[in-house]
C-alpha cells in the first residue's frame, strides 16, 4: 500500500468517526407509546373498565351476555342497557317492566329519534332529534357538559355526545346538555328508569376521562334519592341494601334480525308465498315413471335431399342452372342408349329424337339446345320432356331385351 492510499484511508476513517460522534451527541434513543387497540377481554367487552371500577369501589358489577338472563334479574339490582336493543322481544320487555315496577333500576341508552325504541316507549319516555351544537371558533377549548345529580356534591364534567333530546310527562329528574335534555329519570312503581342519550362515556376508552367514573358511581346510586317518601318497609330495605345490589351490564345486545322481523310482521305474505312456491314446484317438477325409449332417428331418403336442393336453387334464382343440369343428364342418358347420337350433326340428332323416340320437334329442340325459362310453368314443361325421354328409353331398352330373348 502506498503512502497516498494510506492517507486516503485514514481520512475516510476520521470522517466516519466524526459523523458517528456527531450523531451520538445530537440524537437520543427514546421509547414512544403506540396505540394498538384493546386486547383480550377488553376487546370483547366495552364496559370492562367500568365493571372493574365499580367492583373496586365496593359496588358489585358483572356482565350479562345473553337475552334469557334478562328473565332472572335480581330484585333491586341496577341494569345498564346500551343502544341497539331492538332484539329484546315483547315478552322480555314486559318482564323488564314488571322487574322495574317491583324495585329494579334500569339505566338505558336511547335509540336515535328516527328509529323505534319500544323499551323506552314502555316507560313513557319520548325522544326528539337533538339540537346541533354551534361550531366553535378556531382555537377555542372544547366544551363539555356539566351535570349535577342530587346525590353528587359538585357538578360532573362529562362528554355526553347525545343525538336525541328526551322528554317525559312526569320526570323526576331532567339534566340539560349542549344538545337538549340528555338525561331523564322517571319513577316507575317501586323502581326507576334513567334514560341517557349517550353511554359512550362509560366505555373502556372514555371511562378515565374527566369525571366519567365518578358520574357512573353517582348514577348507579341515584335510586336512593328517587324512592318516594313513605314507600314502606320494602322500600326502606331496598334503600338500605342499595350498595349491596349488583350493577349488571347487558353486553352484546343481539342485532336486529331480518328473519325475526319478518316472522313478527310479515308472516302472512311469507306463508302465502311459500304455499305458492310449493304449488309451482309441484306443477313443474317432472313425474317419476318408467323410462321411455329414445325415439329412432328419422332417416330421409335421397329423393328428399334432391327435392330440398331443387327448392333451394329455385328460390335463389338458379332455375336456369338447374334446368341445364337436367338437360345434360338427359343427353348423357341418350348417348348411352343411342351410341351414334354423339357423332351426329344437330339436324341428325333432331331426326333421331323424333323418329326413334317419337318426340315432337319442339320437344326435341328443348333437349338438343340449352333452354331458359321465365316462370314455373315453362320449367315444369321442360322437365316433363326430359322425364318422357327417360321413360321412352327405358321402354326401348326393355323391348330390345325381349326381342333378344
Amino acid at each position: 500500500m502506498s503512502l497516498r492510499e494510506a492517507l486516503v484511508m485514514m481520512l475516510i476513517a476520521a470522517i466516519g468517526a466524526a459523523a458517528s460522534a456527531w450523531f451520538l451527541a445530537t440524537h437520543e434513543r427514546v421509547t414512544e407509546p403506540v396505540w394498538t387497540g384493546f386486547r383480550g377481554e377488553a376487546r370483547q367487552n366495552p364496559w370492562l373498565a367500568a365493571e372493574r371500577f365499580l367492583n373496586r369501589v365496593a359496588i358489585p358489577a358483572e356482565e350479562l351476555r345473553t337475552l334469557p338472563e334478562l328473565r332472572t334479574l335480581p330484585p333491586g339490582a341496577a341494569l345498564i342497557v346500551p343502544a341497539a336493543h331492538q332484539s329484546i322481544s315483547t315478552r322480555l320487555r314486559e318482564a323488564l317492566v314488571v322487574w322495574v315496577r317491583q324495585g329494579g333500576y334500569l339505566i338505558v341508552e336511547a335509540e336515535p329519534a328516527a328509529q323505534r325504541d319500544p323499551l323506552l316507549d314502555a316507560f313513557g319516555v319520548k325522544r326528539a332529534a337533538a339540537r346541533r351544537e354551534q361550531r366553535r371558533p378556531e382555537g377555542d377549548e372544547p366544551q363539555y357538559d356539566q351535570i349535577k345529580l342530587p346525590n353528587a356534591e359538585v357538578p360532573a364534567t362529562i362528554d355526553l355526545n347525545s343525538v336525541v333530546s328526551l322528554e317525559a310527562g312526569e320526570a323526576w329528574l331532567r339534566a340539560g346538555t349542549r344538545s337538549g335534555t340528555g338525561l331523564l329519570a322517571v319513577r316507575f312503581g317501586n323502581g326507576m328508569v334513567t334514560a341517557l342519550g349517550d353511554l359512550d362515556f362509560l366505555s373502556n376508552g372514555a371511562i378515565g376521562n374527566h369525571d366519567h367514573a365518578q358520574f357512573l358511581m353517582d348514577l348507579v346510586r341515584l335510586r336512593e334519592f328517587a324512592l318516594p317518601a313513605g314507600a314502606g318497609a320494602a322500600a326502606g330495605a331496598q334503600q338500605g341494601a342499595a350498595d349491596r345490589q349488583p350493577v349488571l351490564f347487558f353486553n352484546r345486545p343481539d342485532k336486529l334480525s331480518l328473519i325475526d322481523w319478518l316472522a313478527s310482521n310479515a308472516w302472512a305474505p311469507l306463508t302465502g308465498g311459500a304455499i305458492a312456491l310449493l304449488l309451482w314446484m309441484w306443477r313443474v317438477t317432472p313425474r317419476f315413471g318408467p323410462v321411455l325409449p329414445d325415439p329412432e332417428r328419422a332417416r330421409r331418403s335421397l329423393l328428399h335431399h334432391l327435392r330440398a336442393s331443387g327448392r333451394f336453387l329455385w328460390s335463389n334464382g338458379h332455375a336456369n342452372r338447374l334446368l341445364e343440369s337436367s338437360r345434360e343428364a338427359c343427353l348423357r342418358r341418350v348417348r348411352r342408349s343411342l351410341p351414334y347420337f354423339h357423332s351426329a350433326s344437330p339436324s341428325e340428332r333432331m331426326s333421331l329424337l323424333t323418329q326413334t323416340l317419337g318426340m315432337k320437334e319442339e320437344q326435341a329442340q328443348r333437349i338438343v339446345q340449352p333452354q331458359e325459362v321465365g316462370n314455373m310453368m315453362q320449367f315444369l314443361q321442360t322437365i316433363r320432356v326430359y322425364q318422357q325421354v327417360y321413360a321412352r328409353l327405358a321402354e326401348r331398352g326393355s323391348g330390345s331385351s325381349a326381342g333378344h330373348g
